[in-house]
């Protein structure tokens, strides 16, 4: 009985962490695009902080679009690309290195994604993935 439970059952990231992540992505496509409208001018081509900054901005916009902004229900995001846009976004250097809210999420996000990762090998230890002889017969 159990078993047949968990057969469906896939871990994923608690909408808490879900819902923050989305609020951060949200203040920093904001505060970037402020950043990056507030720049001095003149700005000389070879400006390297300017360059980040919109390249941040875009990594940021691109993120909140991948996990659902406002134009899409977070119903239609899948686990999957739940999980790709969190992985993205950890794999990412910091935005801002002084920033306690990055350091916060980033810290809510691998410990969802390590909780994912031992429910998962969890599930595999009671529901095999596929019987031995179907193994068998894939590998010929």
């Amino acid at each position: 009985m159990r078993e047949d439970n968990l057969r469906g059952a896939e871990p994923e990231i608690s909408l808490a962490v879900r819902s923050e992540f989305k609020s951060y992505l949200e203040h920093l496509s904001k505060d970037l695009s402020e950043e990056v409208r507030q720049y001095p001018t003149p700005i000389a081509r070879c400006d390297e902080q300017l360059t980040k900054l919109i390249e941040q901005r875009g990594q940021a916009f691109q993120l909140l679009h991948r996990i659902g902004d406002s134009g899409q229900a977070e119903a239609k995001l899948t686990r999957r690309q739940l999980l790709a846009a969190v992985k993205d976004f950890l794999a990412t250097p910091d935005f801002d290195h002084s920033n306690a809210s990055e350091k916060t999420i980033r810290l809510h996000l691998r410990t969802a994604l390590a909780a994912l990762e031992s429910q998962r090998i969890a599930i595999r230890e009671i529901i095999p993935t596929a019987p031995p002889s179907i193994v068998l017969l894939n590998t010929i």
